[in-house]
């Protein structure tokens, strides 16, 4: 998409943009009918779960024993009024009475529109296993007064906080995923036009080696192969299972760059740590929170060492103390993922840079980086969950404007949302914590705290105030930031595509017609013309 020149992001402050008063009304009017889809959303499942109670107060005992319960009749009721398959009429009333009888206040968040329904979902999902009443009307009081930190969360993330909440009140409550594990699989089915869909499920962990084992073959071939990034991953499956090293390069030149290529060696991060169980008031400043698992053979990598939770100078971690998670989302990796990764994992500290002064450079150091990394867990722009080993470390304010290479100062920040930050006006400001309060160029500001905040909070212990150097005014003017270019812009790649698609179907309109022009020449090739004196056929 783009000229392979890397853009210099932090040597320029990005232009200031005048903010747009049209543009902020417009992104207020895009937020304002969100909140108004949140709301009909629990409108309609208050409605359901009022109808549910209503049909329960009619039923006999009898009708309990019922194949076709009163769920099922409810159910029945809701899929003929919404013209829904049966399925997801019963999700529905599934929903419905879960907020009603599970989690009233966080319904009533619901209905006010600060949650949107998958978030709700999950929470009802999550806490399904909490039978004591006082402790789900606590844990109900808990999530519904952080609806607006849950509203910003991924997926994985706000799966973590909520079985934190959990944990605290009743760590048999907490879903291990054991159930899920015992029905990991994997589906095949065949299509009519040659080709077949799949899927499955499996361990987040077996996924992500998985999925970059994949990405690494699919990296084997040169930039003039045909194929996009989408077929040869799928071209790199058939690869791995063949037991091939490349992905053969189909760009057919005989000097191809990536002819001997093989797939490049890759590294999983996993985060490990004392939980908020634990006493955590003196960490040391080694934290054994970090262990590794490689794909294809790094011999960089030292000796695999057990993964599990080492001494350190502020007492020991048992398993049952301990959480972790990768380094990309923010969910809790159950014990047996964990001990599995302990068996060929690399085990180094994680250096918490406390009050530490600013490095002497712009690349930050290795322990710095991996801090940086770990606590921020991804990307650091509002509503973005590029992991944070494939995301650039951004200085907060510019290198080339006075800015340390501080923890304070640093933060994740994947491809696209640098170069946004750095051409197109928005502004960030970041806390000693990690925090980042970003301004958009039409005024708006949204706060986003570290990924581990969530997991490993001492990894956001406050480090030391960013100390702004003293700069050169001319030197600061002589070096410009540069934004990678397009080869061609939006608009020509779509009328590039559409131009080819037209053509692939003109040619089989061409290629069917002469295919049938043959057919008929072939048909009249094989009967004789008539002869003089022929009788005609009968009528």
């Amino acid at each position: 998409m783009f000229d392979p020149a890397q853009a210099s992001f932090d040597q320029v402050l990005a232009v200031a943009r005048p903010e747009s008063v049209e543009a902020r009304e417009l992104i207020s009017a895009v937020v304002a009918a969100a909140r108004r889809e949140n709301q009909h959303a629990a409108a309609r499942l208050t409605a359901i779960g009022e109808l549910y109670a209503l049909r329960m107060s009619e039923r006999d005992e009898v009708s309990d024993q019922w194949a076709v319960d009163t769920e099922s009749a409810v159910a029945v009721d809701v899929a003929a009024a919404l013209n829904i398959v049966h399925d997801w009429a019963k999700k529905q009333v599934s929903l419905a009475r879960g907020l009603r009888e599970r989690l009233p206040l966080v319904a009533a968040t619901f209905r006010a529109g600060d949650l949107s329904l998958p978030i709700v979902d999950t929470l009802l999902h999550r806490t399904d296993l909490i039978t004591d009443p006082a402790i789900l009307t606590h844990v109900d009081a808990k999530l519904a007064g952080a609806a607006a930190r849950l509203a910003t969360l991924s997926y994985g993330q706000l799966c973590g906080h909520v079985d934190r909440i959990i944990a605290r009140e009743d760590s048999d409550a907490v879903r291990r995923r054991k159930k899920a594990a015992d029905e990991r699989e994997l589906w095949f089915h065949d299509g009519l036009d040659g080709m077949s869909t799949f899927g499955g499920a499996m361990p987040i962990t077996d996924a992500e080696i998985f999925e970059r084992s994949v990405d690494a073959m699919a990296d084997t071939v040169c930039t003039d192969d045909p194929r996009t990034r989408r077929q040869r991953r799928v071209d790199a499956i058939a690869a791995l299972c063949s037991g091939a090293e490349r992905l053969p390069c189909q760009c057919a030149n005989s000097d191809c760059p990536k002819k001997n290529a093989i797939a490049a060696p890759f590294v999983i991060h996993v985060v490990n740590g004392p939980d908020d169980h634990a006493d955590t008031e003196a960490q040391p400043a080694a934290q054994p929170a970090e262990s590794a698992d490689s794909g294809p053979a790094e011999p960089a990598e030292p000796a695999a060492q057990p993964a599990e939770p080492a001494e350190t100078d502020a007492g020991s971690a048992t398993a049952d103390d301990s959480v972790a998670s990768l380094v990309r989302n923010g969910a809790i990796l159950p014990p047996e993922l964990i001990a599995g990764l302990a068996e060929h994992a690399t085990v180094r500290p994680l250096v918490h840079p406390g009050d530490g002064p600013p490095e002497p450079r712009y690349t930050p150091s290795r322990n710095l980086a991996e801090f940086v990394r770990c606590r921020d867990m991804g990307c650091r722009f509002p509503g973005c969950d590029v992991p944070a080993w494939e995301a650039d470390i951004d200085h907060t304010v510019p290198y080339s404007q006075g800015g340390p290479t501080q923890a304070s100062n640093l933060k994740c920040l994947c491809r696209l949302h640098h170069l946004i930050k750095t051409f197109w006006g928005w502004r960030d400001q970041q806390h000693r914590d990690g925090t980042v309060i970003w301004t958009s160029p039409a005024g708006q500001t949204y706060t986003t705290t570290p990924g581990a905040a969530l997991l490993f909070p001492y990894l956001c212990t406050p480090t030391a105030a960013a100390v702004r150097r003293v700069t050169q005014d001319d030197q600061r003017g002589e070096r410009t930031a540069m934004m990678p270019k397009r080869q061609r812009t939006r608009a020509q790649n779509k009328a590039a595509r559409i131009a080819a698609e037209r053509q692939q179907n003109r040619e089989h309109r061409e290629a069917r017609r002469r295919a049938r022009r043959q057919a008929l020449d072939a048909l009249f090739a094989a009967k004789p013309p008539p002869q003089p004196g022929d009788e005609p056929p009968p009528f």
